[in-house]
């Protein structure tokens, strides 16, 4: 049997970006230490299993919620003017994964038998949420003048750069 597990970026703690698929995991969060956590099953059930890993997922969506993104809008009108400028986040849409995700499944049906172990996929453009809501702001219309940044690290652990 083959499958992919999608598994995260939070598996690290931002210390030494960028990291190697074969870099040690520390994850700072309880959603970092489950995505470690099945990272490692899979490779137990399955050794000959896919783990790919992405960053913060972004693309269609049927509520605003569904995407920490997505949701950066929600914010923006109920009135949240001060944003985190210290993380630095890599938005991935959601579509490119679809794509790498088929284009994996393509090259395992062709008898790909490299296509195991850790993989990474993100975005290009690194952006701290201030400057996503930035775009948000600009995008939706609404004057950001009001907006600042907030460059402090966050009161929860967070990997200030999870590349």
């Amino acid at each position: 049997a083959w499958l992919v597990y999608l598994s995260a970026d939070s598996v690290f703690d931002g210390r030494t970006a960028p990291y190697s698929v074969d870099a040690v995991a520390n994850p700072l969060s309880e959603y970092g230490w489950h995505k470690l956590h099945g990272e490692q099953l899979t490779l137990v059930a399955c050794p000959r299993a896919a783990i790919l890993r992405i960053a913060l997922l972004y693309g269609p969506c049927t509520a605003a919620a569904d995407s920490a993104v997505t949701s950066l809008h929600t914010d923006l009108l109920n009135g949240v003017r001060e944003v985190d400028a210290w993380q630095r986040c890599y938005p991935t849409w959601a579509p490119d994964v679809a794509g790498v995700i088929l284009a994996m499944l393509k090259k395992h049906r062709q008898g790909e038998a490299s296509l195991r172990g850790v993989f990474h996929w993100q975005g290009n453009e690194q952006l701290t949420w201030y400057e996503m809501m930035l775009h948000v702001a600009e995008i939706a219309g609404v004057d950001t003048s009001a907006i600042s940044a907030v460059h402090t690290p966050p009161a929860v652990p967070m990997p200030r750069d999870p590349r």
